[in-house]
C-alpha cells in the first residue's frame, strides 16, 4: 500500500501465490529505484506500483545485478520509513498497521459486495411462486380465531401498559394512570381466572393462560410495581402550589381511589405537601450586599443597582410564599367546598365515575379533563382498535365508588377546622422568617415598595373577608416593626454622630490659632465659593445650594456649627421624608398607621433630644470650657431652641418639648454668664488699659459672641454686660494702682444715659465716683458727647437703638442714629490749601491764578 502525504510514499512488498512482488511506489520511485536507467528484466511498472516478477527475475538477471535490485528495495524502503518516522513521530508503525488493516478492509467489502451479487442473481432467476389458495375459516375455526383474537387483546393491554404508565407519570396525569392501572389489574384478573365452572373461562375454551403464556404473569409483575409508583409521584406533586384546581383534584382522587384513602385524608395530605413546599420557601436567606476589593466600599450606581436587585430578591421571595398561601386555601375550596346547591367538584367527579356518563360534560370546561371513561381512555391509546376485541365488562369498567360511605365526602365544618388550623400555623411560620427578610431592607422606601405589592396582592388572593384581614394586619405589623427599628437605628446613629462632630469641632476651638479661623465673627465675611456654572432658577441645584450657603452666612450659621446642626436635622428630614412617602403611596388611610408607628419610636426620639442637651449641659458644666467654645455651644443651643426644625418636628410630646426649651434656656443663660465673667476677666486682667480700648473690646467680644446675627439675644444681654462692665471698672480702680479719669467716667455716663433706666444702678454708681473725685453735680466732661457721636459706629453693640421717630418727627440717620456729630471745619480742596506747581500752570484750575 501506498500511503501519500506530500509526495511521499510507503513502499512495501506484497508477494502474492504467482510469485510476483509488488511494491507500491510512485513513478518518481521508479525511476529512482532504476537509478535513471530503464528497468532491468522481471520490473514491470504499472500506476503507481512496480511489479516483480520473481521467476523471470532469477531467469534472466545474474545474482549480482538481484543483490542489486534488492539492496535497492531495501534501501528504498528504509528511507521512505526513516522520512515517515520522521514525519509522524514514534507512531509510525500504528499508522503502517491501520495501512494495512485498511486494505484488508477494502478486500473484504469487495468479498461482501460480489456475494450480494451472487445473490441477488440467484433470486433473479428462480420462476416466481404459485399464489396461495385461501382457504375459508367457518365454524370452528372462525371461533378459534375470534378466541385468540380476544387473548392478544387482553395481552397487548397488559404488554403496552408499562410504557403508557411511563408517559403518563412524565405528563404527571397521575389519574389516567390510575385508571389505566386498575384496568390493567381487571385484565389480569380476567386473564388468570381458573373457575372451571363459568362458561367463558379460558380453560373451557382450551387454553391454559399461566401455563400457555407465561408472560402473562411476568407482565402483571412489572406492571404492579407501578402502583407505589403512581402513589408516590402524585403525593409529591401536591407540593407545586402553581398547579390548577383540577389537576390537584385529580390528584386527590388518584389517592383515594388507588390508595383507598378517605377524602378527608387526601385533604390533610394536600395541607401537609404544602407546609413542606412552604417550609423549602422559608428556607430562602437573603444575600448581604457585597462590598468592594479590600473592604472599600462600591460607587453609588453600583450600590443602588446592588439595592434595587436585594429588594427584587426579597420582593419575589414573599410572592411566592404568599402565593402558595392562596393558592392551597382557594384549591381546598374550590375541591371540597359545597357551593349553595352546587356540589364539590370532588363529588361531580365521583357521581360521575358511579354513573360512568358523560353526556353533562361541557368540554370547554376546564375540569373536563377529570370526567372520562375507561372507552375513553382505551382510546387514547395507542393501537385503540385492538381494544375494541375486549369484553364490555372490562370497556366498561370503572372503580368502586360508595358515594354513601363516609370515605367518600369532606364535612364542611371538618374542611374550616382544618383550613383555619393550617392558615394559623402557615402565618406563624411566615411571620418568621419575613421579619428576617425584611431585616435585610435598610429604608422605608424600600420596605413600603414590598408592602405596597403585598397589599395587591392580598387584595387579589380571593380568600375570606377574615382571612384578608388577619393577614393585612399581620404584614402590617411586620412592615410596621421594621419601619420603626429602622428609625430607632437611624435616631441613635443619629446620637453617635452629633457626639463624634460636636467633640471634633470642640476640639479645635480649643486651640487659640484655629478658634479665630472658624469663629461668628470670621464667617460673617468670608464669601461661600461662587459655582462655576450658575443659571439663575429655583431648579438649578448649583443656585440654590449658593444662596442656602449665603441665608446661613446671613444668619450666623457659621461651616462648623452648620456641619454639627445638620446631622439632627437630615435625620428628622429623612424621617420626614419617609412619612411622606408613606402618605402618598399607601392607597389606604394610613394616618392610623403612622401615629401608631410615631407613637413607638416616639421614646427614642425624646431621648435623642434629651441626650443632646444632656451633651451641651456636660461640655459647659464638666469640661472648664473655654470662651470660643462658650460662644458655639450658646450659638448651638440657640439654634436648636429658635431656629432649627430639629426638636419641634422630630415628634415630641409636648410637654417634653417644653421641658427641652426650658433645658436650653436655662443653659443658654448659664453660657452667658460665663461669657461675661471670662470677657470681663479677659478686658480688665489682660486687656489693655483705658476705659476707651476696654469698650472697643467689649464691643469685639459682643461680636464674636453673633450679637449682629442673632438680635433676637435683646437689649437685656447689652444692658447687663455693660453693667457689670461698669461695676468691675469701678472696682478695679479702686482696689489696684488704675484710675479712672473724668473722661472716662463722661464716656461710660454717656453710654448709661443711652440706655435709659436699664442702667439706673451704672448711672447711681458713676455718679458717686464723679462726687468723690469733686465733680460739681456729678457733671463730666462736655467735650465727650461729641467725641462718642463720632465713634458711634465702632460702639453700635454697646449702644442701643433709638425709638422710632413719631409722625413728622426728625428722622435719624441709619449709620449715625444717636446723632450727627458737629464738625470743626469745613472741607476744603487741595489745590486751595497747597500751591500749584509750574506743572499745572496752563490749567485753569479754580481758587489758582
Amino acid at each position: 500500500m501506498a500511503h501519500r502525504n506530500g509526495g511521499l510514499s510507503v513502499a512495501t512488498f506484497s508477494p502474492d501465490n504467482s510469485g510476483i512482488i509488488a511494491v507500491q511506489s510512485s513513478t518518481n520511485e521508479v525511476a529512482k529505484l532504476s537509478n535513471g536507467r530503464r528497468p532491468s528484466v522481471g520490473v514491470v511498472t504499472t500506476g503507481s506500483a512496480i511489479m516483480i516478477d520473481t521467476d523471470e527475475l532469477f531467469t534472466k538477471n545474474t545474482i549480482s545485478e538481484i543483490k542489486g535490485v534488492q539492496l535497492r528495495l531495501r534501501a528504498d524502503a528504509d528511507a521512505k520509513q526513516e522520512e515517515l518516522r520522521l514525519m509522524v513521530g514514534e507512531r509510525y508503525r500504528d499508522l503502517l498497521q491501520a495501512s494495512s488493516s485498511i486494505i484488508s478492509m477494502a478486500r473484504s467489502s469487495q468479498h461482501v459486495r460480489d456475494t450480494f451479487e451472487e445473490m441477488k442473481d440467484a433470486i433473479l432467476s428462480q420462476s416466481e411462486p404459485p399464489v396461495p389458495k385461501r382457504a375459508s375459516v367457518k365454524g370452528v375455526d372462525d371461533t378459534q380465531l375470534h378466541l385468540f383474537q380476544l387473548l392478544s387483546a387482553h395481552l397487548k393491554l397488559l404488554l403496552d401498559a408499562p410504557e403508557i404508565l411511563w408517559r403518563l407519570i412524565e405528563r404527571k396525569k397521575y389519574f389516567p394512570a390510575a385508571w389505566l392501572f386498575l384496568l390493567s389489574r381487571v385484565v389480569h384478573r380476567a386473564l388468570v381466572q381458573e373457575d372451571e365452572q363459568e362458561e367463558d373461562s379460558w380453560r373451557n375454551r382450551g387454553i391454559d393462560v399461566l401455563d400457555q403464556f407465561p408472560l402473562v404473569q411476568r407482565q402483571w409483575e412489572v406492571v404492579s410495581q407501578f402502583r407505589t409508583q403512581i402513589i408516590h409521584k402524585a403525593t409529591l406533586s401536591l407540593r407545586e402550589y402553581k398547579t390548577t384546581a383540577e389537576s390537584v383534584c385529580a390528584t386527590l382522587l388518584t389517592l383515594h381511589i388507588l390508595d383507598s384513602r378517605p377524602l378527608t385524608e387526601t385533604l390533610v395530605a394536600l395541607l401537609e405537601q404544602r407546609s413542606k413546599a412552604m417550609r423549602l420557601l422559608l428556607q430562602w436567606k437573603p444575600k448581604k450586599i457585597a462590598e468592594g476589593s479590600s473592604g472599600r466600599r462600591l460607587s453609588g450606581i453600583l450600590q443602588n443597582n446592588l439595592r434595587r436587585g436585594h429588594v427584587k430578591q426579597v420582593k419575589e421571595a414573599v410572592h411566592a410564599l404568599v402565593d402558595a398561601l392562596f393558592n392551597t386555601l382557594n384549591t381546598a375550596r374550590r375541591i371540597f367546598q359545597v357551593n349553595g346547591s352546587n356540589q364539590s367538584l370532588a363529588i361531580l367527579v365521583l357521581e360521575h365515575i358511579q354513573s360512568g356518563s358523560t353526556a353533562h360534560v361541557d368540554q370547554d370546561n376546564p375540569s373536563a379533563e377529570l370526567f372520562f371513561t375507561s372507552q375513553s381512555l382505551l382510546s387514547s391509546l395507542p393501537s385503540s382498535t385492538q381494544f375494541l376485541l375486549l369484553p364490555p365488562n372490562i370497556k366498561l369498567y370503572k372503580p368502586f365508588v360508595d358515594l354513601d360511605s363516609p370515605t367518600s365526602f369532606v364535612s364542611q365544618v371538618t374542611l374550616s377546622q382544618k383550613l383555619e388550623e393550617w392558615y394559623t400555623k402557615s402565618l406563624a411560620a411566615i411571620q418568621t422568617s419575613v421579619t428576617e427578610w425584611l431585616a435585610s431592607l435598610e429604608s422605608v422606601r424600600e420596605l413600603w415598595h414590598i408592602r405596597l405589592a403585598v397589599g395587591g396582592w392580598v387584595k387579589d388572593s380571593g380568600l375570606l373577608a377574615q382571612e384578608v384581614n388577619v393577614l393585612q394586619d399581620l404584614f402590617d405589623d411586620l412592615h410596621g416593626k421594621r419601619a420603626t427599628d429602622i428609625w430607632v437605628t437611624r435616631l441613635r446613629t443619629t446620637e453617635g454622630l452629633f457626639r463624634d462632630s460636636l467633640q471634633s469641632v470642640l476640639e479645635t476651638l480649643q486651640k487659640d490659632e484655629d478658634a479665630s479661623e472658624i469663629g461668628p465673627l470670621t464667617s460673617l465675611f468670608s464669601l461661600p465659593p461662587l459655582p462655576e456654572h450658575i443659571i439663575h432658577g429655583s431648579n438649578d441645584p448649583a443656585f440654590n445650594e449658593y444662596k442656602n450657603a449665603l441665608l446661613k452666612q446671613i444668619t450666623g450659621r457659621s461651616a462648623p456649627l452648620d456641619g454639627v446642626l445638620r446631622v439632627l436635622e437630615l435625620c428628622v428630614e429623612s424621617l420626614q421624608q419617609d412619612i411622606q412617602h408613606i402618605l402618598s403611596t399607601d392607597p389606604r388611610n394610613p394616618r392610623a398607621l403612622i401615629e401608631r408607628l410615631q407613637s413607638i419610636y416616639q421614646v427614642d426620639a425624646e431621648a435623642l433630644c434629651q441626650s443632646v442637651v444632656r451633651l451641651l449641659v456636660e461640655v459647659v458644666q464638666e469640661t472648664s470650657p473655654s470662651l470660643h467654645v462658650l460662644i458655639f455651644v450658646d450659638q448651638l443651643t440657640t439654634e436648636l431652641g429658635a431656629s432649627s426644625q430639629f426638636i419641634t418636628t422630630i415628634g415630641c410630646e409636648p410637654s417634653v418639648l417644653q421641658e427641652i426649651r426650658q433645658k436650653l434656656d436655662e443653659l443658654h443663660h448659664q453660657i452667658l454668664q460665663q461669657w461675661q465673667e471670662q470677657t470681663l476677666s479677659r478686658i480688665f486682667d489682660f486687656g489693655t488699659s483705658g476705659t476707651i480700648p476696654q469698650l472697643m473690646s467689649l464691643c469685639h467680644s459682643l461680636y464674636e459672641l453673633g450679637l449682629v446675627q442673632r438680635p433676637s439675644m435683646g437689649q437685656a444681654l447689652v444692658t447687663s454686660t455693660f453693667n457689670l462692665f461698669v461695676t468691675r471698672a469701678l472696682d478695679e480702680a479702686g482696689t489696684q494702682e488704675r484710675t479712672l479719669s473724668t473722661a472716662d467716667l463722661s464716656a461710660l455716663k454717656w453710654i448709661a444715659d443711652c440706655h435709659g433706666e436699664a442702667c439706673q444702678g451704672a448711672m447711681r454708681q458713676i455718679q458717686e465716683r464723679l462726687q468723690e473725685m469733686g465733680v460739681e453735680d456729678g457733671k463730666p466732661d462736655s467735650e465727650m458727647p461729641a467725641i462718642l457721636l463720632r465713634s458711634q459706629t465702632l460702639l453700635s453693640p454697646l449702644l442701643p437703638l433709638p425709638p422710632l421717630p413719631s409722625k413728622g418727627g426728625v428722622k435719624t440717620s441709619t449709620l449715625l442714629p444717636h446723632g450727627v456729630p458737629a464738625a470743626e471745619q469745613h472741607y476744603q480742596p487741595p489745590f486751595e490749601v497747597a500751591k500749584s506747581t509750574t506743572r499745572f500752570s496752563l490749567l485753569l484750575v479754580g481758587g489758582t491764578t
